[in-house]
């Protein structure tokens, strides 16, 4: 446990160090605390109703963070489609 806050500190510590755009630097700090704009996220804030909270690329999976950023990228990428769930996360 003392580990993972000592990696996240020192994560923290170097993202608002990089020299990278602020816009960028904001957007990952949102995505390390799962605070992006997700369906899943939306649907534990009660902002969506839709019942339907799978990921609009493989439309399987709940999209989350994780997965958007992740298996989804992926996806779009090289074009491809997950059959039945597998990989998902």
């Amino acid at each position: 446990m003392f580990e993972h806050v000592q990696i996240r500190c020192f994560v923290f510590k170097n993202l608002w160090k990089s020299p990278a755009p602020s816009k960028v630097i904001t957007f990952l700090w949102q995505l390390i605390l799962d605070r992006i704009q997700t369906k899943d996220n939306l649907r534990k804030r009660r902002m969506i109703h839709d019942n339907n909270f799978n990921c609009v690329l493989c439309t399987v999976c709940v999209e989350s963070a994780c997965h958007v950023f992740s298996i989804a990228s992926v996806q779009l990428r090289y074009g491809m489609r997950l059959q039945g769930g597998q990989d998902c996360f």
